[in-house]
């Protein structure tokens, strides 16, 4: 079998009503703030665990195979933050709290596809688990009403998920993901 090459990453998906929370949440930011990343069905909300770049996806996903069965620990969403980047763009954030379970998880997965591919985002020390719901060059950042339950959001509910890499670290599309063989 032919392993296409491309950049990949392994994510947590919300469960429905947290991703449409998200999605809403995203549109609203980008209407006040011209935002150039909106959750939705080219972006899926999510976290990142490793983004891969450069990879086979058939030899990733025979690596991956030996974390599939990991439990998924409980996310705490927790307010919003505003990270500048080093364009003059502004990452708008919902930050992930008490995440040690998702840096091991990240372990696994790093030590599962050592030496496959690039790795794209922070690992380890440099590991910020969040949710991206924005990305914006605006000088000045406005915030839309939000739902105070949301950023305090509590679940086991997340999903693990391999993912195709979009532009902006988005997630246009989710891929098959099992531990079974088949």
């Amino acid at each position: 079998m032919t392993s296409q090459k491309g950049n990949y990453t392994l994510v947590l998906v919300p469960p429905a009503g947290v991703s449409e929370q998200l999605m809403s949440f995203s549109s609203d930011l980008a209407a006040v703030n011209e935002s150039v990343v909106v959750l939705g069905d080219q972006a899926l909300p999510h976290i990142t665990v490793i983004q891969w770049q450069d990879v086979g996806l058939t030899d990733l996903q025979e690596h991956l195979r030996m974390i599939t069965g990991r439990p998924v620990g409980e996310v705490v969403l927790a307010g919003l933050s505003v990270v500048p980047g080093p364009d003059g763009d502004c990452w708008l954030e919902v930050p992930v709290l008490g995440a040690s379970w998702l840096r091991d998880l990240q372990e696994a997965a790093l030590a599962a596809t050592t030496g496959k591919g690039q790795v794209a985002n922070g690992v380890g020390d440099q590991y910020r688990p969040h949710v991206t719901v924005g990305l914006t060059f605006a000088s000045t950042i406005t915030l839309p009403s939000l739902s105070a339950g949301l950023l305090r959001h509590r679940s086991k509910e997340w999903t693990m998920a391999l993912a195709v890499s979009g532009p902006n670290y988005t997630v246009p599309s989710l891929l098959p993901f099992e531990g079974d063989g088949s």
